[in-house]
This record gives structure tokens, C-alpha cells and sequence, in this order.
């Protein structure tokens, strides 16, 4: 097995690349730090937590407590922040909002001493001042209206956590036409985002937009997470999803967790929390020589896979376009967790974060490739059209396309078009009459 290039040893142990014969199906879990290993591992063994969704939920809950405060160099000009969009899917049944709402418990704790802070702070004010500061980390069910007015006041960064991400989805284009899954994109981006309403009497403040994402989702529903605009603007690819395949019910247990595990989670996310910003101020963590050279040949490597046949892979090319900038992204959040664990000065990232980030991303690169690769031509629509479609019968009319249409607020021009389509429509030898494609839906 081959060690780390720069063979840090934390601990007492060393990172190691993992063995080519090793299973690459199951989660990787020896990406993460032993006494973060430790935590995961007991909380399946006493809770049935899968330890994608854990581990999943860790990565959100460091990218959150960290927020703006460092950045990750890969090399001058292109710098990355630690924001991440996760989605958590596993079969309808199985368990997966406890392990999200286990390990969000230290973040919950920081805002209810930021409600208790907020309130004395309103008790503290004078007759006729407006309260303009709110301490916030986490939000759920909000719109990018609300949240600019809260982030405005917290420009660190805040968390978004949605308890459906399919809700999340369906909501997230609500009579905007698209234009909030530009924001989203340009949130990942950790673009600074220009807007106009703020709280009342407050100063509108300029600063990265920050805000990483986490939520659950059935297996089953996780295709129409592409579905729509997301995949052909790019938003879909800029997920990772963490999926656990185990499909059984969870047996009761009676076994408490240990008390460290709790303990030691607190620890390292108040550490992490702790850490402040300073506005317009990029605090920079520069590759390491060694960390460097690794990346250099990974991604080397895998511009030579697909150059081999680029028309034939672009969908893995879409794919590594992304994960190149998280495996930037994770190892970024590796090396805050070493340094909560007393494992890094935060100088350099070092290889075996890189390392670590490689695999990680590789292993969760594949059912990104997988989902986008399964969907159906219909799914590729708009709502509205794909809704039309499953109300058409199997061989219809124009006019009764037309008439159905109208009920979904889709114009007769727009209906035209949309039977042209030959990926979902043929039109049979009767003129004005079409029938569905079988495997379009």
C-alpha cells in the first residue's frame, strides 16, 4: 500500500492511498481522520446511521461552521471556497434524517445561544431603534429574499438544510423562470451577488455569497433532481450525492452511542465555529509542492481518459469539470478538520488531504455520471411540459394537446414546437395525430 507523498503522520497514524485491490464499492470511509472513522463507525453500530449519510453531513457541518473565514490556493488566481451541495438518498423507508439531524446537534446548539443573544440584544434597545444584527447559522424553508436580508447580517455564511430536497427542487424555480437557479449557481461559485433589498435602515454589506446546502431524498425520486433546466445549466452536476444501498429496514437497538462520540463532535465543530471572519478579507491556504504534484496527476490523468473519446464521454467530462473544483473543496475541508484535531497549522494544504479528497470525489463522481446518464428524454423538460406529456395519451391530437395545455399555462406556439420533438413525439400517417416514443418517459 502506498504511503502519503508527503507521509504526514497524525496521531500516530498515516494517511494511505488505498490499495488498488481494494473494494472501490463501499463508501470510503478511511478518507476521514481515525477519531472521525471512530465516530462514524459507532453511530452505525448503535444507531443503524449509514455512514455515507454521517459522513455526508459531517462535510456539510464543517463547510458551514467554516463559512467564508478560509480558502483553498490551488494556484495563483484559483482559489475555491469550502461550500458544498449534498444531497442524502436511500430507499423510502430507511433512515435517513436522524444520522442529518445527529450531526447538525452542535450547530442547533450555536443558535440557540445566538436566539438567546438576538433576544437580549432586542431587550438592550433603546425606544425607537431598529434592531438590524441577527446571528444566525442555519435556515430551512426560506426564499433567496429572506435569506439575502439574513445573510446581509451574517456574511460568514449561513447553512441551508431542507428536510425534502425534492421540495428544494420544485421550489427552487417558483414563479421565476429560472432566475433563482442562477443565484444557486452563482452561490457555489462564491460569487459576490449584487441585490437590492435588505433589512429596513440596514447598510447592504458586499461580500462573497456563502451559503452551502444539505437535504434528503428517495432513491427513487433522485432523477428529477436532473430533470428540467438542471441539466442542461449545469446545476445538477454541482451536487454530490451521497446514496446508501441498503435496502432493509432498521432494527431497533438499545445501545446508547458512546459518550465521546457526542462529545468529541461538539468539540471540533465549536473549534471550527469559533473561527471569525473579517470582511473582505481572503485568508488564502496555498497548496502544498507535494499536494501539487498530485493533483497535477490526477487530473492528468483523467484529461487523458477522456480525451481518448470526448464526444462519446461527455457526460464523465461534465462530471470532472465539477470534481475537480471539489476535490479543491474537500481537501480544503480536510485540513480545517485536521487542524480541529491538532493535525495542521493551516499553512499549506497538504497531500494527504488531496489524496483523500481524490478518492472521495471519485467514489461519489459515479452515480453522478450514472444519474445523469439515465435520464429519460422527457425529464429533460420543464415541469409544466413533463406534466403535459404523462397527461397525453398514448396516441392523441394536436387539439387535444392544445386543450390539455392551455390547463398548464403552456401557449399553443409552445406546444407546436414541443411536438417536433422527436425524442418524445412521432407523428403518425393521420395528419394532426402523434403518438409517445415508449422509452421517452
Amino acid at each position: 500500500m502506498k504511503l502519503a507523498l508527503d507521509n504526514e503522520i497524525l496521531n500516530g497514524e498515516k494517511f494511505v492511498v488505498q490499495d488498488k485491490a481494494a473494494d472501490n464499492s463501499k463508501f470510503p470511509v478511511d478518507v476521514f481522520p481515525r477519531k472521525i472513522q471512530e465516530i462514524i463507525k459507532d453511530l452505525e453500530k448503535t444507531q443503524n446511521y449509514p455512514p455515507e449519510f454521517v459522513s455526508g453531513a459531517m462535510l456539510f457541518v464543517i463547510s458551514t461552521a467554516l463559512g467564508n473565514v478560509y480558502k483553498a490556493q490551488l494556484v495563483k488566481h484559483q482559489v475555491y471556497s469550502g461550500i458544498v451541495y449534498i444531497g442524502l438518498a436511500s430507499l423510502a423507508g430507511t433512515i435517513k434524517s436522524h444520522p442529518l439531524d445527529f450531526i447538525l446537534q452542535p450547530l442547533k446548539a450555536r443558535e440557540l445561544d445566538y436566539e438567546i443573544e438576538n433576544n437580549q440584544e432586542l431587550q438592550d434597545l433603546s425606544e425607537g431603534e431598529i434592531a438590524t444584527e441577527a446571528k444566525r447559522l442555519l435556515v430551512d424553508d426560506i426564499t433567496t429574499e429572506q435569506l439575502n436580508i439574513l445573510h446581509n447580517r451574517n456574511p460568514k455564511g449561513l447553512g441551508l438544510k431542507s428536510d425534502e430536497l425534492l421540495d428544494y427542487f420544485d421550489n427552487i424555480d417558483a414563479y421565476s423562470k429560472g432566475r433563482k437557479t442562477g443565484y444557486w449557481l452563482k452561490n457555489w461559485g462564491n460569487q459576490i451577488i449584487h441585490y437590492d433589498r435588505v433589512g429596513r435602515n440596514e447598510k447592504r454589506k458586499i461580500f462573497p455569497n456563502y451559503v452551502p446546502i444539505i437535504g434528503t431524498i428517495q432513491t427513487e425520486l433522485v432523477p428529477t433532481m436532473a430533470g428540467g433546466r438542471n441539466l442542461t445549466n449545469g446545476y445538477i452536476e454541482r451536487w454530490l450525492l451521497f446514496e446508501s444501498k441498503k435496502a432493509e429496514y432498521h432494527y431497533f437497538k438499545r445501545t446508547p452511542t458512546k459518550p465521546e462520540t457526542s462529545a468529541l463532535w461538539f468539540k471540533i465543530v465549536k473549534k471550527i465555529e469559533a473561527l471569525q471572519y473579517e470582511d473582505n478579507v481572503d485568508k488564502l491556504i496555498p497548496y502544498s509542492e507535494a499536494a501539487l504534484d498530485i493533483h497535477e496527476a490526477w487530473q492528468h490523468k483523467c484529461a487523458d481518459t477522456i480525451n481518448k473519446d470526448f464526444k462519446g464521454n461527455s457526460v464523465i467530462a461534465k462530471v470532472q469539470a465539477k470534481t475537480e473544483q471539489y476535490c479543491v473543496r474537500i481537501a480544503l475541508l480536510f485540513e480545517i478538520l485536521d487542524w480541529a484535531l491538532g493535525n495542521s497549522s493551516l499553512l499549506e494544504i497538504k497531500a494527504s488531504s488531496v489524496e483523500r479528497s481524490i478518492r472521495l470525489n471519485e467514489f461519489l463522481a459515479r452515480p453522478m455520471i450514472k444519474l445523469i446518464k439515465d435520464v429519460k428524454p422527457i425529464q429533460k423538460k420543464p415541469n409544466k411540459k413533463q406534466i403535459l406529456y404523462k397527461n397525453l395519451p398514448d396516441e392523441f391530437t394536436r387539439n387535444d394537446a392544445v386543450s390539455k395545455a392551455e390547463i398548464f399555462g403552456i401557449s399553443t406556439s409552445s406546444v407546436d414546437k414541443y411536438l417536433k420533438d422527436s425524442d418524445l413525439f412521432i407523428p403518425t400517417a393521420t395528419h394532426g395525430v402523434y403518438k409517445k416514443i415508449k422509452d421517452a418517459a
